[in-house]
């Protein structure tokens, strides 16, 4: 990338990340979903991603792709694991996201509204660490 270039990330994608900066790491790609699709459900936050009803709840392609573009731009960093199979003989992977240093530059640039940070808050204050099955049956309960 050439410096001095202005680079424009839609507000959808700058959701996902300004959620990584708030917790710092996000364990799982399944947390990473739920917690999106609580924050747009149940807090009311604008976040324009379709969800899906889905194996372990609500998912999005689009923030899967939104993750992927993160992850090769090095917004942020991931680190894959893997932890075993499931019952079908399937890989069960565990992701952990964090926010990069090119990640928390972009964010600072483009994104602080003071009422949105709180709803980002009270959120990952209440579901941010919750077990994951607890947050599965919760997302799931809102679809």
């Amino acid at each position: 990338m050439t410096k001095g270039i202005e680079i424009s990330i839609s507000k959808r994608k700058l959701y996902s990340l300004f959620l990584l900066n708030l917790m710092k790491e996000i364990e799982g790609t399944t947390r990473f979903h739920k917690l999106m699709f609580i924050l747009k459900q149940e807090h009311n936050i604008p976040i324009d991603y379709k969800f899906i009803k889905y194996h372990y709840g609500p998912f999005s392609s689009e923030l899967r792709e939104d993750i992927n573009f993160f992850t090769e731009q090095n917004f942020m960093n991931s680190n894959s694991l893997f932890i075993g199979e499931d019952e079908k003989g399937y890989p069960i992977i565990k992701t952990t996201y964090k926010i990069s240093n090119k990640g928390k530059k972009i964010f600072e640039k483009q994104f602080a509204k003071k009422e949105e940070k709180e709803l980002f808050i009270k959120a990952i204050s209440k579901w941010g660490k919750a077990p994951l099955n607890k947050l599965i049956a919760h997302a799931k309960s809102l679809q």
